[in-house]
């Protein structure tokens, strides 16, 4: 028979992983998505690797600008957050890249124009990866 307690942190666990899905936009094995960050745009897709899932986001402020390449790799409950700076005082626009389970979801800021998404916390964060130089 199924505790009482059990029965609620089950409960509270469908629950929040279902807010969190509809809180981004799934991402598909290379299949790249667009982003925009402000005035600094580009694309971010994932590869699923023994290590876990390697997310590549490159991003640049202008088509003649050398882009950027952020790399991490998310194991389940990760995420790794992109932004760029706000006018003082103001927070500037953000993208999150999170992992629930075997699903990859993007929120914040899109380059489609849509609004950014309700912050969330992830159960554990990662840091952003050392930029992929080959």
């Amino acid at each position: 028979m199924v505790s009482r307690r059990a029965f609620c942190t089950f409960a509270a666990l469908a629950l929040a992983a279902s807010a969190t899905a509809a809180d981004g936009a799934e991402l598909k094995p290379l299949a790249a998505a667009s982003i925009a960050l402000g005035e600094v745009s580009g694309v971010a897709y994932y590869t699923v690797e023994s290590e876990g899932y390697r997310v590549v986001a490159t991003v640049s402020a202008r088509p003649d600008t050398t882009p950027i390449r952020f790399v991490a790799t998310l194991i389940a409950g990760q995420s790794v957050t992109l932004g760029i700076p706000g006018p003082v005082g103001t927070p500037g626009p953000k993208l999150t890249i999170a992992r629930v389970d075997n699903t990859v979801l993007i929120s914040g800021e899109r380059a489609d124009g849509s609004a950014p998404h309700p912050e969330r916390t992830a159960s554990s964060e990662s840091t952003i990866g050392q930029p992929d130089i080959r």
